[in-house]
């Protein structure tokens, strides 16, 4: 709500039962606010490796490490894949 009166744009999520997911439109007078807010709505995923030697530094006692990197940076998850040996960090896409 705050994003939608602060831009001066509309914001509606609908959830697409046939394709399973979820469609975010966002609609407004000014083209820069819209451009705007779907810039700052938008999530990305990045998955950072590292050399396996370096595993506890990176994650931290209890995981310490790993969440005040998260935190410092705002992401909104961040995990270790021990599959592909590498932190995955997702966060809106302006971080």
């Amino acid at each position: 709500q705050e994003l939608q009166d602060s831009l001066g744009v509309s914001i509606e999520v609908r959830y697409d039962h046939r394709k399973k997911h979820h469609c975010v439109r966002v609609v407004g007078q000014d083209p820069e606010a819209v451009a705007t807010t779907q810039r700052q709505l938008q999530y990305r995923k990045k998955d950072l490796s590292f050399p396996k030697q370096h595993l506890g530094f990176v994650l931290g006692k209890q995981l310490g490490n790993i969440q005040e990197i998260a935190e410092k940076v705002g992401l909104l998850s961040i995990r270790f894949d021990p599959q592909t040996e590498a932190l995955e960090m997702i966060g809106l896409s302006d971080q």
